[in-house]
């Protein structure tokens, strides 16, 4: 799994349509799965396999979108 790479980066996302979002449950939702959902699933595989390594770094850059609840 991930050919033994010891660190791991998780950068991904995306940035939506705010003013859509706002009255638009499925556009919501999108943006949610693919900032949230996804980088949390994506976070707990990594970590699952690290730990079973016993060694390695996970990290995962945030957008300031999220500061904003967007």
């Amino acid at each position: 799994a991930l050919g033994g790479a010891s660190v791991i980066l998780i950068a991904f996302g995306v940035l939506g349509d705010e003013e859509r979002a706002e009255t638009d449950a499925g556009e919501a939702r999108r943006i949610i799965d693919g900032n949230f959902t996804s980088a949390a699933v994506w976070a707990l595989a990594a970590a699952n396999l690290l730990e079973r390594r016993r060694a390695g770094v996970l990290m995962a850059i945030g957008s300031v979108a999220g500061d904003r609840g967007r």
